[in-house]
């Protein structure tokens, strides 16, 4: 299936949770320097800390969302649809 050929809501989740890592990235290195540096306040680096773990739950949330929709996203950063499953362990009977 081609991106371009993807459902809308599929392709939207796909752009947020990219998007989500980068700001979890991104939010991270600062978070990782405001602490070091005596300039930013203890506020700011909680609230920091906040915006880390909402963007780590969006994430998540987008993640199980797109498994629920046929995509698998890998840590590399690519996602991938599930087009079968193929069982082949036996039951008895």
């Amino acid at each position: 299936l081609n991106y371009k050929d993807m459902n809308t809501n599929v392709r939207i989740m796909i752009e947020e949770h990219a998007n989500a890592l980068k700001r979890i990235n991104a939010n991270t290195a600062y978070f990782n320097n405001a602490v070091k540096n005596d300039k930013v306040s203890k506020i700011t680096a909680a609230n920091i800390a906040l915006l880390i773990r909402d963007y780590k739950n969006l994430a998540k949330t987008l993640e199980t969302c797109l498994h629920n929709e046929g995509i698998e996203f890998t840590p590399d950063g690519k996602y991938y649809e599930n087009v079968a499953e193929i069982n082949t362990s036996k039951k008895n009977g």
